[in-house]
């Protein structure tokens, strides 16, 4: 059964930064804390942006535009608890959160 396929609605880039404050507000979260990778002794402090979403092709459009917009990379798109999950982590995160001053741009 094909579920919830959605795209992303034509919005004019002046008004893009409103739609993905609203986003994220609704459907976004922001990720940090000391983990340990694999292999390494240290822990090492790591941030990440999650946007989630149960369409898979609303988050491949989100990372387009958003990689377009503010040079964030692509993300990485996996499933999540029947949902699906973009993330981003190290510089693109820190330039989705109000930790970079690309944030700040983006939403304002």
């Amino acid at each position: 059964m094909d579920k919830l396929l959605c795209s992303l609605p034509k919005i004019p880039q002046e008004r893009f930064n409103h739609f993905i404050r609203g986003y994220f507000d609704g459907d976004g979260c922001v990720s940090y804390g000391f983990y340990r990778r694999r292999g390494r002794n240290k822990k090492t402090f790591t941030i990440s942006t999650y946007f989630i979403s149960s369409s898979k092709e609303f988050l491949d459009n989100i990372s387009k535009k958003l990689n377009a917009y503010i040079d964030v990379g692509l993300g990485c798109i996996s499933k999540h608890t029947g949902n699906h999950k973009l993330s981003h982590s190290k510089n693109g995160a820190i330039k989705l959160t109000p930790f970079g001053r690309t944030f700040f741009r983006i939403i304002y």
